[in-house]
Formats: structure tokens, sequence, C-alpha cells
């Protein structure tokens, strides 16, 4: 009795911690988080959205291993490109002109870039695509940035950017001869306004790949 008594005064006290007005809030994001879930997963979810719209989405909804292929998505389905399967090595996207990108989506407000870069793989371009979570409020621009490089310029910009493996010890990775690679530039960095001037595209230039 005692016990049961101790347990729901505790009990009650962490309650207390939440207004009834929050965590009614909260448990209606936990119910529309896990219904948005549930429809994101479907193929051909946001296909008819505008990439604003499901950047936003994204952003409010889902995590990363969620995003990043439906955003992947979503490009191939815009300019007719073809997917590639993850076992050829070869990329993830196939223009109709033959070329080979690489899609990588972020949606971070402190460094962006690749994750598991492989520059061992027969990749024409990368493809990098930045959303940043605090710009929804202002739509005068799109919340995204779309960068392209070619294999060549990606493998500098690892190396300038100081690169690290994705996986695994430096003294493994220095046995390895092929190693996943992380890197890009802090948000807002003299770096990520490099990219902004040197890298960045628009739909125009995507669809002539």
């Amino acid at each position: 009795m005692c016990y049961n008594i101790m347990f729901n005064e505790i009990f009650k006290e962490e309650n207390m911690k939440l207004t009834e007005e929050r965590k009614r809030a909260l448990i209606e994001k936990v119910d529309a988080k896990w219904e948005t879930k549930k429809e994101y997963g479907k193929k051909n979810f946001g296909m008819d959205m505008s990439l604003s719209e499901l950047a936003l989405v994204s952003a409010a909804e889902v995590n990363g291993q969620q995003y990043g292929p439906k955003l992947a998505n979503w490009i191939m389905n815009k300019f007719n490109w073809k997917s590639m399967a993850s076992t050829l090595g070869k990329g993830d996207s196939k223009t109709p002109n033959g070329v080979v990108v690489e899609q990588k989506w972020s949606i971070r407000d402190d460094k962006f870039g690749a994750m598991q870069a492989r520059f061992d793989q027969p990749i024409d371009y990368y493809l990098f695509g930045h959303i940043d979570p605090h710009s929804f409020r202002d739509e005068s621009k799109p919340p995204y940035d779309i960068f392209l490089m070619t294999h060549d310029q990606a493998e500098e910009e690892c190396k300038l950017l100081k690169g690290r493996p994705t996986h695994g010890t430096d003294s493994v990775n220095q046995i390895n001869q092929i190693t996943e690679w992380s890197f890009g530039p802090n948000v807002g960095s003299d770096d990520h306004q490099r990219w902004k001037d040197k890298y960045k595209v628009d739909f125009d230039v995507l669809s002539k790949l």
C-alpha cells in the first residue's frame, strides 16, 4: 500500500514537468509523425509535390535513412533519370544521356556533404543536396541548395576539407585499398560560400546532364 502511494506520487511529480497542453501537442506530433512515416515509405509519395514541399515534410517528419532515398527519387522522377542498383557499385542514378550521378542529401544546420563516398567507383558526377531546417520561414527562396561536381572535383574537395573514413580505424583503413569517405563544409563557413560560388546549380543544369 505504502509502495503504491509512493510510486503514484513519484509518477505524478514526473508528469508535472509537462503541462497538459504541452503533452497534448506532443502526442499529436507523435501521431502525425508516425502516420507520415507510413505514407512517406510508399514509392510514389511526394512525387507530385514541389521539391520545397517535399523538403519541408522530410525535415519535419522523417529521418535520414528515409529522406535521402526519397529526395534522390524526386530528382530522378523530375528529370527521367534511371535508378542504379547499389550492387553495381556505379552510383545511384543514370541520366538519359548515360551520365552516372551519385546523390547525397543532407538536412543539417551544422555540416553537410557526403557520407560513404567511394572514389573507386566509376561515377561521373556527385550531386550534393543541402536543406537548411531553419530556412522554411523565408519563402522568398527555396529551402534547398543543389551542388554538382565531377568525380575529380569531389575527390579534391575531400582532400581539401580533410575528409575522414566513414567507417573503421585509421590503422585498418591504411590496410584497406577501398575506403568510404565523409566530407563537406560547415554551414555558413567560407567553404560553404565557396561551394555556392563554384558548384551550385539549378534545375536547368540538371536537365541537360
